[in-house]
């Protein structure tokens, strides 16, 4: 099956107002932790694809400071990601090393947030711009 960022960009916004992944959320690793990197792993992998996983391939998926990494090694190791340097698209993953979303249309974004999967302008606040970013794109 092809990954497309239209898949992945749909499935991320069909959780939206679900409390799974939030902050506030008892999952994974408990109430009161960031889990925005769960949900951008499970999204992919519901979308049919991979996310690399810390550990040498086990335990849990790699988190944000990867996901902002333009250097990562997890991501650049594998051939299903390739870094964004110019035009980012809808599906593409973007981080800036504290938190990581799914971009989801034109300046728009869906993650985790406090108490929700939220759609709003994360990442595309005024004074920020995708240079402040790194971006990464599903392929197959």
């Amino acid at each position: 099956m092809v990954v497309t960022g239209e898949m992945i960009s749909s499935i991320a916004e069909s959780h939206i107002g679900s409390d799974d992944w939030s902050n506030d959320s008892s999952s994974e690793t408990g109430p009161g932790t960031d889990k925005c990197h769960f949900f951008v792993a499970d999204i992919i992998e519901q979308a049919g694809g991979s996310v690399p996983k810390k550990w040498l391939g086990i335990g849990g998926p790699i988190g944000v400071k990867e996901w902002g990494d333009p250097k990562s090694e997890f991501l650049l190791a594998d051939d299903n990601w390739e870094l964004v340097k110019t035009q980012p698209e809808e599906g593409d993953v973007f981080s800036n090393g504290k938190h990581v979303a799914i971009l989801t249309g034109y300046r728009t974004s869906t993650h985790a947030g406090k108490d929700k999967i939220v759609r709003d302008n994360w990442g595309f606040k005024p004074g920020k711009s995708a240079k402040d970013y790194t971006f990464w794109r599903y392929k197959n």
